[in-house]
């Protein structure tokens, strides 16, 4: 299962007050997205390109309101030296990407999505796909450096035997399974079956 469709999932399954706190919550990062980076601005000492990682960059004039633009010596396409947030390079209005997010809370397809705030499908598309990039930043990540101490669950993986044993002298200890096949087992218990 893909990231997308487990967060869809998850969405489905919420009642109407966990979807207006998940609403809420989306408010809430796409506002400190919107107006973190103007609070504390991006410094113009070293740009990387956001298109090719390069730090060869020079300056190239300046925006409408008075932003500096770089340019790339490598890819030659000029930028800002901006946070790589939901809204920074967006034409639309943060009221617009307000309203996307109760569709993308509400699991609405994206032509849907794309009727109900006036934009298009290809902008749609792009939009969840801007909204998924940020959840998946701001969610939690399991990190461990060398010295710290973890503690694991047990996990049980079904033995295998793969293989071409047909010229050694080895046995299997069991029928051979199929592609697919479920364990008749679950765990190492030999009393304890499945459901399935």
């Amino acid at each position: 299962m893909t990231f997308i469709d487990s967060i869809r999932r998850q969405l489905q399954a919420m009642s109407a007050m966990e979807r207006q706190r998940a609403i809420s919550s989306l408010r809430d990062l796409i506002y400190e997205d919107a107006y973190a980076h103007a609070m504390h601005p991006a410094t113009d000492d070293e740009p990387a390109c956001p298109r090719c990682g390069s730090l060869d960059a020079v300056r190239k004039g300046h925006d409408h309101d008075g932003a500096q633009r770089w340019l790339c010596k490598d890819c030659h396409r000029t930028f800002r030296n901006e946070a790589d947030t939901i809204i920074t390079r967006s034409k639309l209005r943060p009221a617009v990407w307000m309203r996307y997010l109760e569709c993308f809370v509400d699991c609405l397809p994206l032509r849907e999505c794309a009727s109900r705030c006036h934009i298009s499908l290809r902008t749609s598309w792009l939009m969840r796909m801007r909204l998924i990039e940020s959840i998946r930043r701001h969610l939690p990540r399991f990190h461990a450096d060398a010295g710290c101490a973890v503690q694991l669950d047990e996990t049980y993986l079904r033995e295998s035997f793969k293989g071409n044993h047909r010229r050694g002298k080895f046995r299997l200890p069991r029928p051979a399974h199929h592609r697919g096949t479920p364990s008749s087992k679950r765990g190492l218990c030999r009393r304890s079956k499945s459901a399935s």
